[in-house]
């Protein structure tokens, strides 16, 4: 990586031009033709063909393609312009893809971070009484050594977590009706078999059908 303004190795003026125009350059002999005699990198290296086409996404320049051909004039012809053009398409989504990529992972990383170090025990449950997810917190709190082991010894949330079954068939009826749930009280067993009481908030995921994906939400010992 080098800042194009400290570049000794190409015609940073054709460059600029490019990113600003977004129109592609085809010089024959650079130094004698062409709005660009005048550009320093021109003045001192004296380059025959110079090509310089803008990297263009979704209406979004990315970069652009600078080459040089020093052993003949008139070396970028429309047929290699156009083939290089094409290139350039492809290039701009390659290069959009990966940075989609890096923003994922960026955000994928915080998102972790978050998950796992929170304070609440947070969880991802079926309608149907099992966990799909739970972070370390709420693994902690319930007397699990690990999310995992949280997750594979609770089968039945309804009658192996809630003191009174109850309690979570309201908790069922509550949420489908009103979408979502907030500080409702309830104890739950640890794994040791002693009971806390935790206030709970959750809230229902649905598919693009409506149909009921699964329940999300946190808890706190209180």
């Amino acid at each position: 990586p080098q800042p194009l303004k400290d570049s000794k190795d190409l015609a940073i003026s054709i460059v600029q031009f490019v990113s600003r125009s977004r129109e592609s350059v085809v010089l024959n002999s650079a130094a004698r033709e062409g709005q660009f005699v005048q550009d320093d990198y021109i003045r001192a290296n004296r380059p025959w063909s110079v090509l310089c086409l803008p990297v263009i996404y979704l209406g979004g320049i990315t970069g652009a393609l600078y080459m040089e051909n020093n052993r003949a004039r008139g070396a970028f012809t429309p047929d290699r312009v156009r083939v290089l053009q094409y290139l350039a398409s492809q290039a701009a989504i390659s290069l959009e893809n990966a940075r989609l990529y890096n923003q994922l992972q960026e955000s994928n990383q915080k998102y972790h971070s978050i998950y796992a170090n929170a304070v609440e025990g947070i969880f991802q449950s079926s309608p149907e009484g099992t966990f799909i997810s739970a972070n370390p917190t709420m693994a902690d709190i319930l007397g699990y050594e690990s999310s995992e082991d949280l997750i594979n010894n609770i089968k039945d949330i309804g009658k192996e977590l809630y003191v009174d079954p109850e309690d979570r068939k309201l908790f069922r009826s509550t949420i489908e009706k009103q979408e979502k749930i907030i500080e409702f009280e309830t104890r739950f067993y640890r794994k040791d078999g002693s009971i806390i009481w935790i206030s709970n908030n959750a809230r229902i995921v649905r598919d693009l059908k409506n149909r009921v994906l699964y329940y999300e939400g946190s808890f706190l010992d209180i």
